[in-house]
């Protein structure tokens, strides 16, 4: 047959001729960071889901972690539309919080540590932070945005004793995250990701 004369096909139509042949569901099911991991928490709980320099995590203890932080979060009176920003090292921590954010359907606001402190509360004021997560360990302050430290989470308040999670979880169109630009052009520029965008 003739190259001008054969059908084409458009990617949807590819797309549901794999699932029709084959039962698989669509490839690209609209999903969020938090919905994707919740998948392999729930699917490989024993399995190795995160390695870091403080410690190592499986998915199972990933998600008890993340759920611990985010209750916290919520008990400290943010959610979602709450700005969040996060001053940690790369450590699992910084995994955990992100997460545990995202989870509770706040916007994510990271921090550089290797900033000027003058410099992130200045993007913490800009961008209309509720709270910062900070590891308790270093002594910057930042202004009169509250300090949310991981060290003062209390461990032994049982799950059924914490605010119950969100019963509408973020979706892919909601906002994950900001950003800025360097700004070595001149003031820092933000640029707001979607969570679908980043899953």
């Amino acid at each position: 047959t003739p190259v001008d004369q054969l059908t084409m096909l458009s990617l949807d139509d590819i797309e549901e001729q794999r699932v029709t042949s084959t039962g698989l569901q669509p490839a690209h099911e609209p999903a969020t960071i938090s919905d994707l991991v919740e998948r392999q928490c729930r699917a490989v709980p024993e399995r190795m889901a995160l390695v870091a320099p403080d410690r190592a995590l499986t998915y199972g203890e990933l998600d008890a972690e993340v759920a611990l932080v985010a209750r916290s979060l919520q008990h400290a009176d943010l959610g979602r539309g709450s700005v969040v920003g996060v001053h940690l090292a790369r450590t699992s921590d910084l995994v955990v919080s992100m997460l545990a954010v995202s989870k509770i359907g706040a916007v994510l606001l990271p921090l550089d540590l290797r900033h000027p402190v003058e410099r992130n509360s200045k993007l913490l004021v800009e961008s209309g932070a509720s709270a910062v997560i900070t590891s308790g360990c270093g002594r910057h302050k930042f202004g009169d945005v509250a300090e949310f430290r991981l060290d003062r989470i209390d461990r032994t308040v049982r799950d059924d004793e914490r605010p119950a999670l969100p019963t509408r979880p973020p979706g892919p169109g909601d906002p994950f995250a900001i950003l800025h630009t360097s700004g070595t052009t001149g003031d820092p520029k933000p640029v707001v990701l979607n969570h679908g965008v980043v899953a």
